[in-house]
């Protein structure tokens, strides 16, 4: 019982210090945008999934993980193609882009700055599309 418990216990402080350094180190993204002028939102990842709306509460579902996703910045970012492998535009109520977010490899890229991303990044944003593809 003694050993099932200091194993617990350190895996515990081991969680623990993990999830202390990577809120340390990953900031979330702040869009420029505000949440009620958005009235249409692009995703596209390439062979994966693509979604276009105009639903209020598909586009604050997406504005919502777009907040929540966490990244890094490093000054060694390297992008390997031109063309992104996945975008998100957000247009306003001409169909103008108000704002965007290009994502190469796991490099996303917003108002000309780099951040790197954790690989699980596009899998729950290809979920996302799927549920809302879904939806409509």
């Amino acid at each position: 019982m003694n050993k099932l418990l200091i194993a617990f216990c350190i895996v515990l402080i081991v969680s623990l210090i993990i999830w202390f350094a990577y809120t340390i180190f990953t900031v979330k993204m702040l869009l420029d945008t505000n949440d009620e002028s958005v009235v249409a939102v692009k995703v596209f990842i390439i062979d994966r999934a693509d979604v276009y709306t105009k639903d209020k509460g598909s586009i604050l579902k997406i504005i919502k993980y777009l907040k929540n996703i966490r990244y890094y910045k490093s000054e060694n970012l390297e992008i390997y193609s031109r063309t992104p492998d996945a975008y998100i535009y957000l247009y306003d109520k001409d169909e103008k882009v108000i704002d965007r977010i290009k994502f190469h490899g796991y490099v996303a890229v917003y108002k000309k700055n780099k951040y790197g991303m954790i690989p699980f990044t596009y899998s729950g944003l290809e979920k996302l599309c799927n549920r809302l593809n879904e939806k409509q």
